[in-house]
């Protein structure tokens, strides 16, 4: 049957039409069964070797046949138990023939990705997915390439929000290594050398509302009044930068309404929160030694505010509410003061007055604070001739002006 389907499609249709595909489910739900149970490794080999050719041969019935795959699909994720138990119980050299076959019938199939999350089947094999994308990072192994194209066919679909609910039910929790796996995943997709140009609102919608809520968490971390950098505070910071990364790019391509939306729900407070928060734990780092003797990549804070800062400059480059929110919850200073060299930061200059420059555009309260601020000489003048402006003292009235 592997053989007989491969790259056939007459084959393959007879096949399903036949129902062979059940056929094949029960005698692999008993071979794994049978390879579990079993005493000898003898007898556990010949079974491994039996259930990989059953999964080669539904793969091949499916293979570039996307009537058969909508056929033999909807069985699997909706009255078998077949993928959940083969990726839960299989061999690392066996995952990759179930890999494939996902692949191929969730690939430019948004129908088939969306049936895939909806199933309790099919979530429990997305946990499995994710944990082999997390096990094989670093790796680029084929299980590695194909867990994380599997999962990209479901969030390229913005599926993510669906996932990150069924993930809650089985995890029983927010932050779990499958969750990191899935902001991994999120990540690479669009930072990778393709990266993400389309837009994706359910999913940013999302992550928006998880900065925010670890933002809380991290903030009830910080309410001490010397916090220590311990492991709950660095899992919750490896947590933000990915998702910090996401909306970098996200917000430079999300429409103002999107964006809104977020504001909304507390994003806009939450960065500067958070920038609060990551200036308590790890100042302004200025290296002044001529051979540094630790790496400053390796520090778990490298590019955050950074990527803070890119948040705040692209979220109020269009959005005037996110500019007002960023000045109610007293952010302007806050920004004007990163506009600093930081080692462990590069660029973090460049993007703090980037997000200057977008704060106090078409916003005249804006301007205005910053030109008393600069009056009551809390933001030095040279940073507003970077930005282009000019703060004067008004030769009649006596009072600051800024132009």
């Amino acid at each position: 049957m592997r053989n007989t389907c491969a790259d056939v499609p007459e084959n393959q249709w007879i096949a399903s039409e036949i129902q062979v595909h059940t056929i094949v489910n029960d005698i692999l739900l008993d071979l794994i069964d049978w390879r579990n149970h079993a005493g000898e490794e003898s007898e556990r080999k010949d079974a491994t070797q039996a259930i990989d050719m059953g999964m080669q041969a539904l793969s091949n019935m499916c293979t570039s046949n996307t009537l058969v795959q909508s056929s033999i699909w909807q069985f699997f994720v909706r009255e078998s138990q077949l993928l959940s138990l083969f990726l839960l119980f299989a061999d690392p050299a066996s995952v990759k023939y179930a890999l494939v076959w996902i692949h191929n019938c969730t690939l430019n199939n948004s129908l088939q990705c969306k049936d895939f999350v909806d199933n309790i089947t099919g979530s429990e094999a997305i946990a499995s997915i994710l944990d082999v994308f997390a096990n094989e990072s670093g790796t680029q192994t084929d299980n590695f390439e194909l867990s994380y194209s599997c999962i990209k066919n479901l969030l390229i679909s913005d599926l993510a929000p669906a996932i990150w609910t069924s993930l809650e039910q089985i995890e029983n929790g927010g932050m779990s290594s499958v969750h990191v796996a899935l902001l991994k995943a999120l990540d690479g997709m669009v930072n990778g050398s393709a990266q993400l140009n389309v837009s994706l609102p359910n999913t940013s919608k999302l992550i928006s509302g998880i900065l925010v809520s670890t933002t809380k968490k991290l903030q009830t971390l910080l309410s001490t009044p010397e916090p220590q950098l311990d492991s709950s505070i660095q899992h919750i910071c490896t947590f933000v930068v990915l998702v910090l990364q996401y909306l970098g790019v996200a917000s430079q391509i999300s429409t103002e309404a999107e964006i809104s939306s977020w504001v909304d729900d507390g994003l806009a407070k939450s960065l500067i929160t958070l920038l609060h928060g990551v200036s308590k734990l790890q100042p302004i780092f200025v290296d002044k030694s001529s051979s540094p003797s630790h790496d400053i990549k390796s520090n778990i804070f490298f590019m955050i505010r950074c990527d803070i800062m890119k948040v705040i400059a692209n979220i109020t480059y269009t959005s005037q509410q996110a500019q007002n929110e960023i000045r109610m919850c007293d952010g302007i200073p806050l920004v004007l003061s990163n506009c600093v060299i930081d080692d462990l930061n590069p660029y973090l200059r460049e993007y703090a007055l980037f997000a200057v420059r977008n704060l106090t555009k078409n916003n005249r309260e804006n301007q205005m604070l910053i030109a008393s601020l600069e009056a009551r000489k809390v933001v030095p003048n040279e940073i507003l001739t970077e930005m282009g402006v000019e703060a004067a003292i008004d030769p009649v009235t006596g009072k600051l002006t800024f132009k």
